[in-house]
């Protein structure tokens, strides 16, 4: 067995998905299970949230959305200012040469704001 990744590729027809799409939104759901963990087999809340994806936006599932949402996340952790800025836009976005990857990966500058009644806090970012 060699070490070679083999590049694989899915062709599937745009009216099979929109059947399965169609399929999944008429679902009707079991009773939530009677305990709190995977005993019972796979959480009611996690099998729709699964579902959730295929029912966001196209323009909310681009790379830039991701990147725009995965940094307000992380602004909002308690380790770092706690809570979600007030004003966040991505001001360029490019594929580049990244330290440690072989391919160019997105990176993207991300300009955020806090307000309050002190003042106000702009910073720039990078995801």
């Amino acid at each position: 067995m060699s070490g070679d990744i083999t590049p694989f590729k899915i062709d599937i027809d745009d009216d099979i998905l929109a059947d399965l799409k169609e399929r999944l939104k008429n679902t009707r759901w079991p009773e939530k299970e009677t305990v709190d963990d995977w005993s019972q087999g796979i959480p009611l809340a996690y099998t729709q949230e699964l579902g959730v994806l295929d029912r966001v936006d196209e323009q909310y599932r681009t790379d830039e959305a991701k990147a725009e949402a995965e940094f307000v996340t992380y602004l909002a952790e308690p380790t770092c200012f706690g809570l979600a800025p007030h004003e966040c836009e991505i001001i360029d976005s490019r594929k580049q040469y990244w330290p440690g990857y072989d391919e160019p990966i997105g990176c993207h500058l991300i300009r955020y704001a806090y307000h309050s009644s002190e003042g106000s806090y702009t910073n720039v970012g990078i995801a």
